[in-house]
């Protein structure tokens, strides 16, 4: 058994004081639509000897909901029995100083007003007590218009290209976000060029729509001197008929 589980045993609970969390700051990245997200709590720890920590969680969302994953520390703290309970803190045995950060899921932290429209609360007045200077920037994925509404001492820094909201001190805010649906524009394609001239047949050529016909093909020419022969021939031919005629009649 280490040392620290047998000081969890022996030291009774004690509230974290200002000088114990001098600084706690908060970062949620969450998707409205998926109603999930994560929150990163660093805490800043200035402990002499050894004592219980708790830490606020549950300073988003009045319904939402948290678990633990995973914590790192930093510096010459020693930690130790560190858990989440269902009051919205994380309970730790610390020693020394230095810095503890904390990973935890969340869900339903948001609240849906209508379509794409969403709402949470934000309130930091438990954290007045501790003292310790505090920051929650608030981060969403998509694009969305932001509103704040805040009581108390509390100033509030809206960065909506980023999505982001940034909330330094004490009080109550509430925060509603308005998903942007971007305008789809039609474009036509632009018309090419070759339909924009127009060509005029010119009044010497044939239109290209009648059809053209074929020129005509001339045969072989006969020769001048095959023409004689045929002539010579032929007149030979017919003396010959002739005179086989008269000698007949003899």
């Amino acid at each position: 058994m280490s040392a620290l589980v047998l000081l969890i045993l022996v030291i009774p609970p004690i509230q974290a004081s200002a000088s114990s969390l001098p600084s706690l700051n908060y970062y949620v990245v969450y998707d409205p639509v998926e109603d999930e997200g994560l929150i990163v709590v660093d805490s800043t720890i200035n402990i002499t000897g050894c004592e219980f920590v708790t830490i606020p969680v549950a300073i988003i969302g009045e319904s939402a909901e948290f678990r633990l994953l995973n914590y790192t520390v930093k510096g010459d703290l020693l930690v130790d029995g560190v858990d989440y309970n269902e009051a919205g803190y994380v309970e730790l045995l610390g020693c020394g100083s230095g810095m503890v950060s904390l990973l935890l899921s969340a869900r339903s932290v948001f609240e849906e007003h209508g379509v794409l429209s969403y709402s949470t609360l934000v309130d930091t007045n438990s954290l007045e007590e501790l003292g310790a200077q505090v920051k929650i920037v608030v981060r969403v994925t998509g694009n969305y218009s932001m509103a704040s509404e805040q009581v108390g001492n509390v100033k509030v820094y809206v960065n909506e290209s980023e999505g982001m909201v940034e909330i330094v001190g004490y009080g109550l805010v509430f925060l509603t976000f308005h998903a942007v649906l971007e305008e789809t524009t039609l474009t036509t394609a632009p018309t090419p060029l070759t339909s924009l001239i127009t060509v005029k047949p010119s009044p010497h050529t044939t239109p290209l729509t009648e059809a053209t016909k074929p020129p005509e093909t001339l045969g072989p020419r006969e020769s001048p001197l095959n023409s004689l022969v045929a002539g010579i021939l032929v007149a030979v031919i017919v003396a010959a008929v002739v005179v086989f005629i008269r000698k007949r009649k003899k």
